[in-house]
């Protein structure tokens, strides 16, 4: 989103004062330098909260005593913002908020009232920046759309974050934002787009709806083999009744459905034309001879289905058992996770860290214990494979049984029809009004069956969705968007290297990457050795990793024209790794701790003012920076695209004393 910070605003309670502004440049470096206490770190909850945030982390204490509202001003191509929310007091937040769009805003003289609501400006935001509507990831692990609230997190760097070993973004420091922004990071590297996501939306829709498809074909595919036995007992009927002279004495094993609906569609609709109903002769004979056959087929069928059912409790009781076993597996491969990273760290030849004695009793054990994580792991891959067997052959005989179900209700269904033309057979009871109702019957049901068309036009459906879930599933293919993601990653740990460098940090020469899993830098070596952040050490070092995972990841950003996230970065008080004790008065001096700061420690600030400035040249001025900070100018004397907006020092405060009561001043 090309959206930058103009200025931050605040409206006194008292309204005999104007509001207090702080000014930022929209292109370079934004300084405010001054001492401690005097509101610098304020202005990144101040942005944060302007924006949207869903709780006030405006600190409390002057600021919010005397301040009415808070406010920012985002400059667009051509256009400009204004956002104010109102100083929620005793509340966590508020949601009355303030917003006002045009070429040049007005920043009122006196405290706004609510127009819109937090929601009614995320909105908006979130149209601006170009946010999908759609929610990102599976839908049983998806926190929701992504929203620019989300983008906060490469915006920020306050003073417990900026040199902290263990977060690196901004917010990331609960289990839900962390989980929110491994899910978005595809999408905010680039890997993934809009149009992606609104792709993989559309193949949920169509699978979803193929999957129901599918079911009401299969239940009409069930219906026809219903239909096939009904079929086959009609057309013996209508033989029996001497209605199909022409048709051919007994039904071929080879026909389908078309074929005996061709047949008994023969068999007249008024059965007076046939004149007296004769009985065929050696009918009786014939039904008897079928019946015993289906009886016999009828007995094969039950015992078949009787030991496939056997046979699947036998291999459902294994597959449970197999299971068990491979989960216990896991327990004890999971409890025997550490061995390989111990197995690394022990030497041939140990020193006792108490005796100071050489043994080797430590190399022994993790040696056996690396031997047991073998035969676990070759254990459960055993399980893994056995289970797969298992779980194959009980699908087999699953649907073997299901067969076998399908085919005796068809020759249950015959024989029943069967058994009643036997009975009227042997009792001579063919009437002309029983064929009266059978013809009835008989064109009603093959009316019914032509109708239903078997399926014909759902089985075109099924196809054209199927042929939409594959065209979907290729031009999303995850393995196309975790190659990408791969080669972005790579564009950002080069960057961080050219930063790190610049930085001075340690291991600089050593390939740093962003691990987006850990939401971490993690520093590789030619001895395969991964170093995470927090094993560096150093304050600097995390300091330096700080600085330039943001300016590497803002480079890829800018260099994206749908980059969701905005153009600036707010780093608060980088030089806290050189200057702990606070910013010393003049050089050299000693700190309240009794230390003394030496020239290598403004060269350390200097060096982050550096790389501060090279990333705006190698952005083209793109990137908008600010910094708030202790230290003075002689930290980045010399530098370009450096602006000094406000030294806050002597009786200078982000709130100005005239706001506070005298009592209170003294």
């Amino acid at each position: 989103m090309k959206a930058k910070l103009g200025k931050v605003i605040l409206w006194p309670k008292n309204t005999n004062y104007s509001p207090r502004t702080v000014e930022f440049s929209p292109k370079g470096i934004s300084v405010i330098t001054g001492g401690n206490h005097r509101g610098k770190s304020a202005l990144i909850p101040i942005i944060d909260y302007c924006m949207g945030s869903d709780k006030c982390a405006i600190p409390v204490g002057e600021i919010r005593k005397t301040t009415a509202w808070f406010g920012i001003t985002m400059l667009f191509p051509g256009s400009q913002m204004l956002l104010c929310r109102r100083n929620p007091e005793e509340q966590a937040s508020t949601d009355d908020m303030f917003m006002a769009q045009g070429q040049n805003v007005t920043i009122p003289a006196t405290a706004p009232g609510r127009n819109c609501s937090t929601a009614t400006v995320i909105s908006k935001l979130n149209e601006l920046a170009g946010m999908p509507s759609l929610s990102v990831g599976d839908e049983e692990s998806s926190f929701g759309r992504p929203s620019i609230r989300d983008m906060a997190a490469f915006e920020f760097q306050p003073q417990h974050i900026i040199a902290n070993p263990y977060t690196l973004f901004y917010k990331a420091d609960t289990m839900q934002h962390q989980q929110k922004l491994r899910e978005i990071f595809p999408l905010v590297l680039g890997a993934e787009t809009s149009d992606t996501m609104l792709k993989r939306a559309r193949l949920k829709d169509v699978e979803r709806a193929l999957e129901e498809k599918r079911a009401q074909l299969d239940a009409l595919k069930r219906g026809s083999e219903i239909w096939m036995g009904a079929l086959r007992g009609k057309y013996a009927k209508a033989k029996e009744y001497g209605l199909l002279p022409a048709a051919p004495e007994a039904p071929n094993d080879m026909w389908g459905i078309p074929v005996y609906i061709g047949y008994l569609k023969d068999a007249p609709k008024n059965p007076r034309e046939l004149g007296v109903a004769q009985i065929e002769p050696g009918a009786t004979r014939r039904v008897s001879k079928q019946i015993a056959a289906l009886r016999v087929e009828e007995e094969s069928l039950t015992l078949e289905i009787g030991d496939k059912r056997r046979k699947l409790t036998r291999i459902s009781t294994l597959e449970a058992t197999s299971r068990n076993y491979h989960n216990a597996l896991t327990d004890q491969q999971d409890r025997l996770q550490p061995v390989h990273w111990l197995s690394g760290k022990i030497s041939e030849a140990t020193t006792c860290p108490l005796c100071g004695s050489e043994n080797d009793s430590a190399l022994k054990t993790v040696h056996r214990l690396v031997g047991e994580v073998k035969r676990v792991e070759d254990a459960m891959g055993t399980t893994e494979a056995a289970t797969t067997v298992l779980d194959r052959e009980g699908r087999n005989l699953q649907r073997a049984v299901e067969g076998d179900e399908r085919q005796l209700n068809i020759v249950r269904e015959q024989l029943a029809q069967l058994e009643e033309q036997s009975e009227i057979l042997k009792t001579q009871r063919q009437t002309q009004r029983e064929i009266d109702f059978f013809l009835g019957e008989l064109h009603t049901q093959l009316a019914s069956i032509e109708a239903s068309d078997q399926g014909g036009a759902l089985a075109v459906e099924v196809s054209k969705l199927e042929n939409d879930a594959s065209d979907l599933r290729r031009e999303i293919n995850p393995a196309d968007i975790r190659a990408k993601e791969k080669a972005l990653l790579q564009k950002v740990s080069d960057s961080i290297g050219f930063y790190a460098r610049i930085l001075g940090v340690e291991h600089a020469s050593r390939p740093a990457n962003l691990d987006v899993r850990n939401l971490t830098v993690v520093v590789g070596g030619d001895d395969a050795r991964k170093d995470y952040l927090w094993e560096i050490g150093s304050g600097a070092n995390w300091m330096g990793y700080h600085v330039a995972t943001l300016l590497a990841l803002h480079e890829l950003f800018l260099a994206n024209t749908k980059s969701a996230i905005p153009q600036f970065i707010v780093f608060d008080q980088p030089s806290q790794a050189f200057f702990p004790g606070g910013y010393p008065s003049r050089k050299l001096s000693s700190g309240d701790d009794g230390s003394v700061y030496t020239s290598e420690d403004i060269e350390g600030v200097h060096s982050v003012f550096t790389a501060l400035s090279q990333a705006i040249s190698r952005t083209n001025g793109a990137l908008q920076i600010i910094v708030l900070e202790h230290a003075d100018e002689e930290t980045w004397k010399g530098l370009p695209d450096v602006h000094l907006k406000g030294r806050w020092r002597d009786n200078e405060y982000l709130v100005p004393l005239e706001w506070i009561d005298k009592d209170e001043q003294r």
